[in-house]
């Protein structure tokens, strides 16, 4: 199973043109997206700053629980495409966990990051598509971005999954983590 994964950039919520509301304190809202290639299935996690941020704790409990699901049962062998993105993809809490899991079920979990200023990858035609949509609406509540997100492909809908702090691991401070993944020591190394 190949998959892309990206974050959109940040949802306000409200999302309003024209009131006192509209200069008042606004809460952050974060859509993480997974695109599955072999099929265009999309899954959204999404989630507001009250319930979570944007650490490696977050991304690591959404991908694995990616991995976890039951309909990927069958699946050996995933491969993750992300650009470099440090705090999202590229860090050894990460690392860890996708050692730890494959470990676990017997797969084989490979990442692949793109080249800097190459990062287009197919999770952005869904962001775009999504930043398209919410243009032209006004959002009074996060739950509503839930709703259309759930509208947005209406001919293979998007798996929107609401998380909470519940949700969350704490996957950056557990037992046997990799002290680095980076290969060198040495300035230069690769």
């Amino acid at each position: 199973m190949v998959v892309t994964m990206d974050l959109q950039s940040v949802l306000i919520s409200p999302k309003i043109e024209a009131s006192s509301a509209f200069y008042k304190m606004k809460l952050q809202i974060h859509n993480f997206t997974i695109y599955r290639l072999n099929d265009k299935a999309v899954n959204l996690y999404v989630w507001h700053e009250g319930n979570g941020g944007v650490t490696c704790n977050e991304f690591t409990s959404c991908i694995v629980d990616y991995i976890s699901c039951e309909e990927h049962k069958s699946v050996s062998h995933f491969v993750f495409i992300s650009d470099g993105c440090g705090y999202q993809n590229r860090n050894k809490v990460l690392s860890s966990a996708l050692a730890n899991l494959a470990a676990e079920k017997n797969i084989t979990i490979e990442q692949l990051y793109l080249e800097r200023g190459h990062t287009m990858m197919e999770a952005d035609s869904v962001h775009a598509t999504l930043d398209q949509l919410f243009k032209s609406i006004e959002i009074y509540a996060p739950s509503d971005y839930l709703v259309y997100m759930r509208q947005a492909r209406p001919a293979q809908r998007y798996n929107v999954k609401s998380v909470d702090f519940n949700f969350f691991g704490d996957y950056e401070h557990q037992p046997g983590n990799l002290a680095s993944v980076r290969p060198g020591k040495e300035v230069g190394d690769p």
